[in-house]
């Protein structure tokens, strides 16, 4: 059996026929094969490496072999040692088996020696070349389980995952933490719970979650669902996939607070002991051992496979994007990302994360990135936004944690669009806002009425007063007509004095230029505060922008003036050459009515309707 590369064999023997016979023998093997004669040069010439496996004579001039054994400690587990022993050594042999040594051999001129030299040389590499396989595949398994753990904690729906036994009865075997908060109770004191007694109320849920299981087709569905042990009921998006043979994974995405959905990653470990029996007994144990180590080697990558395809199935499926950064770059991108800004997966990929980033919000994510990346704390959930690719601005949260993405650290992020929540959240202040006009509307209706009421009394007194000037005029009319026609006058004087005196003129000297001025006043008045109302009821817009302070203080004290002008003075200190201040105009309104009618609330308490005197607002 020719060996598939050039390998090298050391032999320490201090017999020189006994290290030639073995070179001889191996070397026709195809090995490349060097010797010794004393153990106290085996040991640096293993440190230096290359020896794909040492012949190790037990009684050797200047130590004996189980020494150089004993010096080599752990390295032993790695290196393939055969014990070469004379007639009478057996126990001993026996002896270093235990200790680690791979195999041993009785030398001598027996002609078995020879082919039992061959067998047992190749048997030992190809053993101790499957351990290091298998070790590789157990490390590359538990790589993979640990980033689908890390993936599986960084969802945020509930996911539980329910496996039907011999005895038919479905019991719920994995819970992720957001299932154990959405219960109110840790995800490990609900595992063990059988599906009549988890959905006691929900038999349509059961009956689903058994249809799926025998019929592998997958499902969704919205239902409201009352939650475990308590009488709250919550709206769930439901996704039913058939897990393995027995088992289903059900995920539920609370609509109602928009919960994170997980999935629990299993990891199965076996080690293969390894035990050594006499000679030839166990040189075919060594046989059988190669073929159980073959098979487990098939099972872990079966295990490997069936846990990249289930990582796979949970992040493909996901209703939340999901990126993995690598260097700054995007090196994975669900579909569900690329939906959410527009890109193809393959445009996305092995491109910078920063050119998805919103210009409005780069400074503040690349501050942060930065920083985690110094190790600094930083809030892992967060809210930004993203670019679009037709340049429209895209809220969203982002969870940030740490992976491994092969073999690299690397860092997760989850990206859930709140874009349509943004919008809700406007609509909800200005519905808020407009709930606090509604409040004020009878004060605000009793000051448009006030300067209202004045203006329609002095229109009535313009038109009392206007009908006497009017007939006034005509008697002085007719007095030019006369005059010029000779007529006699005397009479019609008469009657225009008398008229003069009954409209009172010099009252109407005094009184019509004061009620002209109070008019102005009133309708002035009235466009203040309808003015007033338009600046504080607009619901301006969702991005910041720049605001006249001192304007907004003014138009929110107007508006509000019936609830303080009984029972406090207003006083403002407002500075002329105050600049414009980048805000969010309804928010600020609100606040500084919120403000003025809480100051108001409290002067209330101390001075009461205002009747005794009154407080000072400033």
């Amino acid at each position: 059996m020719e060996p598939t590369e050039k390998q090298t064999i050391l032999i320490v023997e201090d017999e020189p026929s006994v290290a030639k016979l073995e070179r001889m023998i191996l070397e026709r093997e195809g090995f490349s094969v060097e010797v010794l004669e004393r153990g106290c040069d085996a040991i640096p010439r293993l440190e230096k490496g290359g020896i794909s496996l040492m012949l190790l004579d037990n009684q050797l001039p200047d130590m004996k072999g189980s020494e150089i054994v004993k010096a080599l400690g752990e390295q032993v587990r790695s290196l393939p040692i055969v014990m070469v022993t004379g007639q009478g050594d057996e126990r001993l042999a026996v002896e270093m088996l235990k200790s680690g040594v791979a195999d041993y051999l009785i030398k001598g001129a027996d002609p078995r020696f020879v082919s039992t030299l061959t067998k047992t040389v190749h048997s030992t590499i190809e053993r101790f070349a499957l351990e290091a396989e298998k070790r590789r595949l157990q490390s590359q398994l538990a790589e993979s389980a640990e980033t689908f753990r890390r993936t599986f904690e960084a969802i945020p729906n509930a996911s539980y995952l329910w496996e039907r036994g011999s005895d038919g009865a479905v019991i719920l075997v994995q819970a992720n933490r957001a299932a154990g908060d959405l219960s109110g109770e840790k995800a490990g004191d609900i595992i063990g719970l059988n599906l009549e007694e988890f959905f006691n109320d929900e038999p349509v849920v059961i009956n689903t979650i058994k249809e799926v299981m025998d019929t592998g087709e997958a499902r969704r569905e919205g239902r409201l669902i009352r939650l475990l042990g308590t009488e709250e009921e919550r709206w769930f998006n439901i996704d039913y996939v058939k897990f393995k043979e027995n088992g289903l994974l059900l995920i539920a995405a609370d609509i109602t607070q928009r919960k994170r959905a997980e999935e629990e990653l299993q990891k199965a470990h076996s080690e293969l002991e390894i035990r050594v029996e006499k000679r030839t007994a166990e040189l075919s144990e060594a046989n059988e051992r190669l073929t159980g180590e073959i098979a487990e080697r098939k099972q872990a990558e079966e295990k490997l496979r069936e846990s990249e395809e289930k990582y796979r199935n949970l992040v493909e499926r996901a209703n939340d994007g999901i990126a993995i950064i690598q260097d700054r770059m995007l090196k994975y991108v669900n579909p569900r990302l690329a939906e959410i800004n527009g890109y193809t997966v393959e445009e996305a990929i092995d491109t910078p994360f920063t050119d998805y980033i919103h210009p409005d919000e780069l400074t503040r994510v690349e501050d942060r990135f930065q920083r985690q990346m110094n190790g600094e704390e930083v809030e892992q959930i967060y809210e930004s936004a993203l670019k679009h690719k037709d340049g429209r601005k895209i809220y969203v949260e982002l969870n940030t944690g740490k992976a491994t993405y092969a073999g690299s650290p690397a860092d997760l992020v989850i990206v859930r669009d709140i874009t349509k929540r943004k919008g809700l959240e406007t609509q909800l202040r200005h519905a808020q806002k407009m709930e606090s006009i509604g409040t004020l509307a009878a004060g605000i209706a009793h000051e448009i009425n006030t300067p209202t009421q004045f203006v329609g009394d002095n229109i009535h007194f313009f038109q009392d007063a206007f009908g006497n000037i009017i007939t006034l005029l005509n008697k002085y009319g007719e007095l030019l007509e006369a005059s010029k026609s000779g007529v006699e006058t005397a009479d019609l004087v008469r009657e225009i004095e008398e008229l003069a005196e009954q409209a009172d003129l010099g009252y109407l000297y005094e009184e019509i230029p004061k009620a002209v001025n109070q008019s102005r006043d009133g309708v002035n008045r009235v466009a203040d505060i309808v003015r007033a109302m338009k600046d504080f009821a607009h619901p301006g817009p969702a991005e910041k922008t720049p605001v006249n302070i001192n304007k907004a203080i003014e138009s929110t004290i107007t508006v509000a003036r019936n609830e303080w002008k009984y029972v406090a003075e207003m006083q403002t200190d407002l500075d002329p050459e105050l600049p414009m201040v980048s805000c969010l105009p309804g928010d600020l309104n609100q606040v500084i009515l919120n403000m003025i009618v809480n100051a108001a609330h409290a002067v209330v308490e101390k001075v009461g309707d205002g009747s005794v005197g009154k407080g000072t607002i400033t």
